[in-house]
């Protein structure tokens, strides 16, 4: 919806300018038809178009300021900011064509606020403009250094756009300052460069008066004087057949600068007091010093001194303006170092809130942390104190286990030590028996062989001769000699029993006597 006023605007007035007449259109009936239409975006696009025409064609009644200052207010009320910048911008050229320089500044500054609300929409067209009238208006008070700085921001955004001939007329404005300034090769590249502008824009306007005038301005600064004036002659004619009296007169005065350059000073008076009348601080300065001056060459001293003193004033008010506006750039920029203070001091005030909350948010964060650590090593302490209690009562019942097992460890060691010094003594005494045994058994070895063998081989030999003589009955005395060797052997069976039983093998200590002990 943003866009078609612009598209609305832009066929109505191509509609108008093919037929002629642009300059006509009546705008008495677009602020009828703006008043009698109910619907509200209707209602908008005519009062766009209303007011596009109404700054195009320089009206500078209140009655056109009063429509651009209800652009501005419905503008808000939709929260179309580019709708309020175009409002801002044509107040501005409103009160730049009014000299209300002052007033046309805060304006255009209004406007640039309202594009920055307005990122999001490329209209590069409309910014140009506004830095243009910026560029204009410090033009007029003298300031030609930041009346510079606009027209090349203006150019800057131009160049993003296919619209010559607004490119031209911002290299024009530079133009102006470098032809001030003397600097012959800057303006003449720009002549140039405006030549091509004014150029590209005829090919695209079926009504090239406005064109033509342009590229005679480009001749002229190149010095192809004669070619500047065929171009001047013939946007005049143009102009003529149109009917325009304000571009009539203004031909009149780019005739008169041309035959001024070339020093025919005839037809350039003639062309001066045509337009003299032309109502336009700036070029009636320069036009009066030049009628002053060529009125002094032919010794009219009386109009030389009119013209000049005319200058004069119009440079006095002029001055009078640059003053003012001087004071209101001071004031403004008092205003706005005011605001970056108090915008400084309340950033300052916020980022000293801010630093004190996240010092307190850190301070309660470390006190959190700080008692989080304070709690888990309390709470790993009593942990490790209820968990040493358990271990020193493990400790302690350990201990006494261990006492008991010591006190029993020293009576088994004194058992140990009494048994060790024991078993010295019994296998002292174990040896001694030992060896008596074994004399013993020596000793029965001996009778076994010599003392018990006798007696019972005596006998065997006896019952053999007895089985094989049977000489039993024959001879008496042999039962005699067995009695006597069984008598014999008896008493040597029993010697060994006795032997065998000695009190000696009980001398012997038992094992279990010994582990018992």
């Amino acid at each position: 919806m943003k866009q078609l006023p612009s598209l609305f605007t832009a066929l109505l007035l191509c509609l108008s300018t093919t037929l002629g007449f642009a300059r006509d259109i009546d705008a008495d009936k677009l602020r009828r038809a703006y008043e009698q239409e109910s619907n509200p975006r209707k209602k908008i696009l005519l009062l766009d178009t209303l007011t596009e025409h109404l700054e195009m064609f320089g009206f500078t009644d209140s009655s056109s300021l009063q429509s651009y200052q209800v652009l501005i207010r419905l503008g808000r009320q939709v929260g179309d900011s580019v709708l309020v910048a175009k409002g801002w911008f044509r107040v501005a050229s409103h009160h730049s064509l009014n000299k209300q320089i002052i007033l046309s500044n805060q304006a255009c500054y209004k406007a640039l606020n309202a594009m920055l609300a307005a990122k999001e929409h490329q209209e590069y067209a409309l910014i140009s403009d506004i830095y243009t009238v910026l560029g204009f208006n410090y033009t007029v008070l003298k300031n030609e250094k930041k009346a510079l700085q606009f027209h090349h921001l203006a150019l800057d955004f131009i160049n993003k756009t296919q619209d010559f001939r607004r490119k031209a007329d911002i290299l024009t404005n530079i133009r102006v300052f470098y032809r001030e300034q003397h600097k012959e090769d800057s303006l003449k590249y720009y002549a140039r460069l405006s030549l091509d502008a004014y150029r590209n824009s005829a090919r695209q306007s079926i009504d090239t008066m406005y064109e033509v005038g342009g590229i005679a301005w480009a001749l002229l600064d190149l010095d192809s004087t004669q070619q500047a004036i065929q171009y001047f002659e013939l946007g005049l004619q143009q102009a003529k057949k149109r009917g325009e009296q304000h571009s009539i007169k203004t031909f009149y005065k780019y005739l008169g600068n041309a035959y001024y350059k070339i020093n025919h000073y005839a037809k350039a008076k003639d062309y001066y007091l045509r337009s003299e009348q032309i109502n336009d601080l700036t070029k009636s300065v320069m036009v009066n010093n030049n009628l002053s001056k060529i009125f002094w060459k032919e010794g009219d001293y009386k109009n030389a001194f009119k013209h000049y003193q005319q200058a004069k004033e119009i440079e006095e008010k002029s001055f009078s303006l640059q003053v003012a506006q001087q004071i209101f750039d001071a004031e403004l920029h008092y205003q706005e170092a005011l605001q970056k203070q108090e915008l400084l001091q309340s950033q300052n005030e916020t980022l000293q809130a801010r630093q004190f909350l996240f010092f307190m948010l850190g301070l309660l964060i470390m006190s959190l942390i700080t008692i989080g650590l304070f709690w888990r090593l309390y709470s790993q302490k009593r942990e490790s104190e209820i968990k040493l209690a358990e271990l020193n009562k493990e400790i302690t019942a350990q201990n006494e286990e261990i006492l008991t097992q010591t006190e029993q460890l020293s009576e088994t060691n004194e058992a140990l030590t009494s048994i060790n010094e024991n078993l010295d003594q019994l296998v002292r005494d174990r040896t001694a028996v030992v060896e008596s045994q074994k004399d013993q058994i020596e000793q029965f070895a001996f009778m076994n062989a010599h003392q018990i063998r006798g007696p019972v081989a005596t006998m065997l030999g006896l019952i053999n001769m007895i089985e094989s003589e049977n000489m039993l009955a024959q001879h008496k005395d042999i039962e005699g000699y067995l009695k006597t060797t069984a008598n014999k052997m008896d008493m040597m069976i029993h010697q060994v029993q006795d032997r065998l039983d000695h009190k000696e093998w009980e001398k012997t200590v038992p094992s279990e006597q010994i582990l018992k002990t």
